[in-house]
């Protein structure tokens, strides 16, 4: 049977219609289904409806307690021998294991706010990798590189000028977009892109503002 059915006005079966200003607008009852299947509309039935879900996912590296400068491409990392398996972990950027999302917005702070500010990226991985020791020069595996979803550059500001506090990046309308592999988290590591003296025991926070997809 043809997909569509001729109609004359006037004739045959009558058709729900709104009249607005003389024109007749065609009532339409939504049905859903694949191809050659129609099933109404209801509770038991729904619609097909696409929700995203917003949140706002942290981790905080806390380097060793010393004040070793660092010098451009070094890695920033907890420890000198013995960093966080697996690299840092962002959890629950995805609803489920394997669940996919975009990462909008990225806060990164500092409790160090020296007269040269931290140049660095943020490596972002899909799965865990081999973390790298502070103070290293940082080296990635093929493997491990396999496994890259985004490099995100960075420069650090004072929040304060001249208050010698704290300071804070931030990188708006990224629109990265990732897949989880084996859970439902990111992993990441930090790498200096200028020499940089940091704090003894300095913590640098990454908040992560995503839209889970699936």
């Amino acid at each position: 049977m043809a997909d569509n059915l001729g109609y004359t006005a006037g004739a045959g079966s009558t058709v729900a219609t709104d009249d607005i200003s003389g024109v007749h607008y065609q009532r339409v009852k939504p049905q859903v289904g694949a191809d050659g299947t129609a099933a109404d509309w209801s509770s038991a039935n729904p619609g097909p409806v696409y929700v995203i879900h917003g949140a706002t996912v942290d981790a905080t590296v806390t380097r060793p307690a010393d004040t070793t400068a660092y010098a451009a491409n070094d890695a920033i990392s907890d420890s000198t021998s013995a960093p966080a398996s697996g690299g840092f972990t962002l959890t629950g950027m995805a609803r489920a294991s394997g669940g996919s999302g975009i990462i909008d917005d990225i806060v990164i702070t500092s409790t160090n706010d020296p007269a040269t500010l931290l140049q660095a990226e943020l490596w972002i991985f899909d799965q865990s990798i081999t973390n790298v020791n502070d103070n290293s020069a940082f080296a990635l595996s093929d493997t491990d590189v396999a496994k890259l979803v985004a490099v995100v550059p960075f420069t650090m500001q004072t929040t304060v000028a001249g208050s010698g506090t704290n300071s804070y990046a931030q990188i708006s309308g990224l629109g990265i977009g990732y897949t989880c592999s084996g859970s439902a988290n990111l992993r990441f590591l930090l790498k200096a892109k200028n020499a940089y003296t940091p704090a003894n025991a300095e913590a640098i926070k990454v908040r992560c503002k995503v839209r889970w997809t699936t």
